[in-house]
């Protein structure tokens, strides 16, 4: 939700505008300019108010409607219904973006039945997200900046999941602690008892003390490791990948020694997202990461990077910038990149026969993903003649060899 809420600044607002290029929109009626005087409809030149052109003179805004007439009133869609395709006339656009989310207001919203529980559309989440928006129609929520970014090319680019933009939220069950907690009452008898005779007033399962509890444990998991690998030589292992949002992220892992196990313990840290993939920006990631754990820069006797020029360079690389610290810092080439990549060389273009296979596993990738048309045409293929349901094609990855047997079992 904080992604969300970060998309529905005013900022962003301005950025839809600008990117219109309109110096004059389009005037917006408000109801405060029409009145249903039938002397003075007749000496105005303005068109007669009717019924159904009301509707469309309303602000989308809080907009209240009757549960009876849902059907009368959004059988066409609404024109700002969020079901509706966004407009592609850009002084069309700019209004729409003007008038904002569509926020109707029912008197009951459709409730639906999720885990045995009839839950609704709740109109007081529009005071508290005031990016949401809600189609009637279909009973689905979305988010206004996302539907608006979706299309955008750049750095405006909206995010590659549709639920929020295109596809619509309807899964009421807001409430996954709460069932997540209750489902843990069936194996821990202290927190059954406490959720069937304490006091009704003290059960602490709000979202305001959800919120609470899930930021004590972060503390308290974050302290049980410092107080762990405290004056310990310890490793700090990391890689960087992109996500299905095309969003660099960092993975950070500690390795160190528990006495207790006694064996090496890994510890996955954190993730934290890279705006930057440049040396320098990583080695800043990782030094707030290892002052948050308060570890001293002597304590840390090894690293663990990907082949990379940007993670293991002898000059510039984020294993050079460690050995500025701590010039007895020892780095290694991650053990599992190394048997990946000697795979790649060994089986992928040394053997011809393999090299053939997956080129044709890479043609074929190639051939259907870069076209709409054809993708399509092989949905329907799939569909009509075997009934299938298609796996998403993969490209041959050139530094996983793992990943090569998702692309040969999509195939």
């Amino acid at each position: 939700m904080q992604f969300l809420e970060l998309f529905c600044t005013q900022s962003d607002t301005h950025t839809l505008l600008e990117e219109c290029e309109v110096d004059n929109p389009l005037p917006y009626s408000s109801v405060s300019s029409i009145t249903t005087d039938s002397t003075e409809n007749s000496n105005s030149d303005e068109p007669e108010l009717s019924e159904s052109n009301f509707q469309s003179l309303l602000p989308c805004n809080m907009e209240t409607v009757s549960t009876d007439s849902i059907n009368e009133d959004f059988t066409g869609l609404h024109p700002d219904d969020p079901k509706r395709s966004l407009p592609t006339n850009r002084l069309e656009l700019k209004d729409r973006i003007l008038r904002g989310p569509f926020q109707p207001v029912l008197t009951m919203f459709p409730r639906s039945i999720i885990s045995g529980v009839q839950r609704s559309f709740n109109k007081n989440w529009y005071e508290q997200f005031t990016w949401l928006e809600y189609s009637p129609k279909n009973n689905c929520a979305f988010c206004f900046p996302c539907r608006i970014f979706k299309n955008s090319p750049g750095i405006n680019v909206g995010q590659s999941d549709t639920t929020f933009s295109q596809n619509g939220f309807s899964n009421w069950k807001m409430r996954d602690f709460l069932d997540l907690v209750r489902l843990l009452t069936k194996y821990d008898p202290i927190l059954n008892e406490h959720f069937d005779s304490g006091p009704r007033n003290a059960l602490y399962h709000s979202n305001r003390i959800q919120n609470d509890i899930i930021a004590s444990i972060n503390t308290v998991l974050k302290n049980k490791l410092k107080s762990v690998i405290k004056n310990q030589q310890i490793s700090i292992i990391a890689d960087e990948t992109s996500d299905i949002g095309h969003h660099e992220q960092l993975s950070i892992v500690v390795r160190y020694y528990d006495s207790i196990k006694n064996c090496p313990v890994e510890q996955f840290v954190c993730m934290k997202r890279l705006l930057s993939t440049d040396a320098q920006s990583i080695f800043n990631t990782l030094y707030e990461v290892i002052e948050q754990y308060d570890i001293q820069w002597k304590s840390v006797s090894s690293v663990c990077f990907d082949g990379a020029a940007a993670m293991s360079g002898s000059f510039n690389g984020v294993q050079a910038k460690f050995k500025e610290k701590n010039d007895k810092t020892v780095s290694v080439h991650c053990y599992g990149h190394c048997l990946n990549l000697v795979l790649v060389d060994s089986l992928g273009r040394q053997n011809r026969v393999t090299f053939d296979f997956f080129g044709s596993i890479q043609l074929i990738y190639n051939f259907i993903e870069s076209s709409c048309t054809r993708h399509a045409t092989l949905e329907k293929v799939a569909t009509n003649s075997a009934n299938i349901k298609l796996k998403t094609l993969k490209s041959v990855s050139n530094t996983r060899w793992a990943c090569r047997a998702e692309a040969v079992s999509a195939v």
